[in-house]
């Protein structure tokens, strides 16, 4: 059920990013609560946990497979350009904070990462926190 609301939200949240950056909706099968927006270059993967979401990118033509938390590079390299709501859902069950969370982040990369939406790299020599890697199956799933 979680999987479902999960495809469901992010198609609604990112529409407009899903339209204007040709991105497709993949869901793999082989990640239980995770989504992914690929891009010709890139890999923005969506992931829902008990401790609430998480945001992720990956460039295809890193062979390494880095995966790196955009929500934690936006939040601290870029936090001057978020919206941050007044509304607070955490305390509420996943099927009304994931819509929230999704439609949040949704307009942090509208308002903070247009570069990173346009396939842009140079935002990666900013980034220093620890990056994780994407499993080889996964990388080749997902690859266009």
């Amino acid at each position: 059920m979680i999987k479902e609301i999960l495809i469901k939200e992010v198609k609604i949240a990112f529409s407009k990013h899903i339209k204007d950056y040709s991105l497709v909706l993949e869901e793999t099968g082989l990640e239980e609560y995770s989504v992914f927006l690929v891009s010709s270059s890139y890999i923005l993967g969506i992931h829902f946990d008990h401790y609430g979401m998480d945001y992720t990118y990956t460039d295809f033509n890193d062979k390494s497979r880095k995966v790196y938390n955009i929500f934690k590079f936006l939040s601290e390299k870029r936090v001057s350009k978020l919206v941050f709501y007044e509304s607070d859902k955490s305390d509420k069950p996943y099927t009304e904070s994931i819509p929230f969370d999704l439609l949040t982040f949704s307009d942090h990369l509208k308002n903070a990462g247009k570069d990173i939406l346009e396939g842009k790299k140079t935002w990666l020599k900013q980034y220093i926190w620890p990056t994780g890697t994407m499993s080889e199956k996964l990388f080749r799933q997902l690859c266009p």
